[in-house]
């Protein structure tokens, strides 16, 4: 078997997996917490944000070890010894890559605090963007905690309904969506479903299929009586329900297709925001019937891997993976098994994944 390879996002940097034989090398940023990485060809993105209070108290760095300043970093995978550049200034808390379009070069995302999205097309060199401000809903998106900014925690690209979407998911704004690749846009779902979005990811089988992994609970109450948990649609976001077989709904933060099985899906949930509890639910066929899999893969020796919160899925031609706060990165062929094992150690926590032109994975802020 050919061998495929994954990028790691970590507290310590971003690394590169092999497998099937799980070496790990670094590539670099390794005094950099890094929340969301992105690949497609040559490119790989890492998007590190500015710590606040949410950051010190949650993530469990300390503050003489935090990041200067967050931004966006651009490795080029052709030239690995090449050190990565920060190619945008700012609290930078997601990112991804479009293919090339009319034979120029891709497009880089990047989504950040306060909550926006902005886009080059000339490898972070300019950028443009920069127009959710034009929103209607805009005035009413915040956060809980200070300083009460919303925050742009995912971007994603369908091609449903014959049109070519990206999608952004906000954290306190709900869903924005461009048919134009960024330059403009307009919300959807507003009122239909909660807007705590943590992520949301369209499905590679059926791209008018789109899922979204929300929080909720007090604090948003004043802004919204419609409970968190997992939301589905099937009309690019036009209409929105909450589905209601997970056991464990109201704050989920993590969300992974299987891009080569078709209905496959694993869902990360918490007990407490942002992220404390160990959750997860997989299924096999499209969500209508979910299982709870968590204690299949922390099991036996692996219970000590299982950590305090929550983990990061992600499914690659091989089987399955599972990031863990102890820097264990997990491993089965089937989500649903119970043959799970340690296929790899990285320096820190696990914070993402990502693979060539495969949507990311994070289950971070």
């Amino acid at each position: 078997m050919a061998s495929s390879r994954v990028f790691v996002g970590t507290g310590r940097g971003v690394h590169s997996l092999s497998l099937p034989d799980g070496h790990v090398a670094p590539l670099g940023l390794l005094k950099q917490f890094v929340t969301h990485v992105a690949a497609r060809e040559q490119h790989l993105l890492a998007a590190c944000p500015v710590f606040g209070p949410i950051h010190e108290k949650h993530y469990g760095v300390k503050k003489e070890e935090q990041q200067d300043e967050g931004g966006l970093w651009h490795l080029d995978l052709s030239a690995p010894q090449k050190p990565a550049i920060q190619i945008w200034k700012g609290d930078a808390r997601t990112c991804n890559i479009a293919p090339a379009s009319g034979g120029g070069s891709p497009r880089f995302f990047v989504g950040n605090e306060p909550a926006d999205v902005l886009f080059s097309d000339d490898f972070g060199e300019s950028w443009n963007g920069g127009a959710f401000k034009s929103l209607s809903t805009r005035d009413k998106w915040t956060f809980p905690g200070p300083p009460h900014e919303p925050h742009t925690l995912s971007i994603e690209f369908s091609k449903g309904g014959g049109k070519e979407y990206v999608i952004a998911g906000v954290e306190v704004g709900g869903i924005a969506v461009s048919e134009d690749r960024g330059a403009s846009w307009k919300e959807l779902g507003w009122g239909q479903m909660c807007p705590d979005v943590h992520r949301c990811r369209a499905d590679p089988f059926e791209p008018n299929h789109w899922w979204a992994v929300c929080g909720g609970g007090p604090p948003l109450e004043a802004l919204s009586k419609i409970p968190g948990g997992l939301w589905a649609s099937e009309d690019c976001g036009q209409n929105w329900r909450r589905v209601e077989t997970l056991s464990k709904q109201w704050y989920l933060t993590g969300i992974a297709f299987n891009p080569f099985r078709r209905g496959e899906i694993i869902v990360a949930a918490a007990d407490d925001p942002p992220f404390h509890g160990v959750d997860l639910y997989h299924t096999a066929d499209g969500g209508k019937i979910w299982e709870e899999i968590t204690d299949k893969v922390f099991r036996g020796e692996l219970a000590n891997e299982k950590g305090d919160q929550t983990p990061v899925p992600y499914f690659v031609k091989e089987g399955v993976l599972i990031g863990t706060e102890t820097g264990k990165v997990l491993f089965a062929e089937k989500a649903s098994g119970a043959e799970w094992r340690v296929l790899a150690d990285v320096p820190s926590r696990v914070t993402c994944f990502a693979a060539d032109g495969q949507s990311p994975s994070s289950t971070m802020h």
